[in-house]
């Protein structure tokens, strides 16, 4: 995982759900995120890179991942993400799901 620092920012608010911009890490892009049940936080990948290398240049392509949150537990779909990147997804889906903090 990279020590840069994640920067996620809203971009659109909604009383059920925001997309969040997350940026500066090997994971960047745009996530929905929402919590339907009012306890575990859903964050799904909308537009989101993992980059191959630091300097941005090349990456692929991630969209329609869904992560469930629940307390300090992430459940990413294994079938799905890479284990080589996966911590680096993680970090990302709790920078999204952290910068959401409005619901009351």
């Amino acid at each position: 995982m990279s020590d840069t620092q994640l920067q996620p920012f809203g971009i659109d608010m909604s009383l059920f759900g925001r997309l969040v911009r997350v940026v500066g890490g090997p994971v960047e892009g745009t996530f929905w995120v929402r919590r339907p049940s009012g306890r575990e936080t859903v964050v799904t990948a909308v537009d989101v890179t993992v980059w191959a290398d630091d300097a941005h240049t090349c990456g692929r392509n991630i969209r329609d991942m869904a992560a469930l949150i629940e307390g300090d537990g992430v459940d990413i779909p294994e079938h799905i993400v890479d284990p080589r990147v996966r911590l680096d997804i993680r970090a990302a889906v709790l920078a999204a799901a952290r910068a959401a903090e409005w619901w009351h």
